[in-house]
């Protein structure tokens, strides 16, 4: 299937490292995908992921897409959000550590297939 190039991007990125207690995993797995499954219904959100790292033990990469820096800014003002906030404060946190790139351009691109 050939990819084709997307007819928007994001405005707006935002990217976290959460290094949490082995202890805190599960409860910190479940928090995030209640967060993931209302996030992405919100206007604006165009993908919201989570990704564990494959060499260091719990440690995790948060993702997200965000149309416009408004749609962002009404995420982090709501409910779920907050809810979400507050229930991540209690964990024991190695590291946490989050960026938001503003968006001023894009360019799509296939990747190079491997060389045969």
């Amino acid at each position: 299937m050939a990819a084709s190039a997307p007819t928007l991007g994001p405005a707006v990125i935002v990217v976290a490292l959460y290094d949490i207690e082995a202890a805190d995993r599960d409860f910190f797995l479940d928090l995030v995908r209640t967060d993931i499954e209302i996030t992405r219904g919100k206007p604006g959100c165009l993908w919201y992921s989570l990704a564990e790292d494959v060499v260091e033990d719990n440690v995790f990469r948060l993702s997200e897409g965000w149309a416009t820096r408004e749609d962002l800014e009404a995420h982090f003002v709501s409910e779920p959000f907050q809810r979400t906030v507050a229930a991540v404060s209690t964990l024991t946190l190695r590291d946490r550590v989050a960026y938001l790139y503003n968006i001023s351009g894009a360019e799509f691109t296939n990747l190079p297939a491997a060389a045969e």
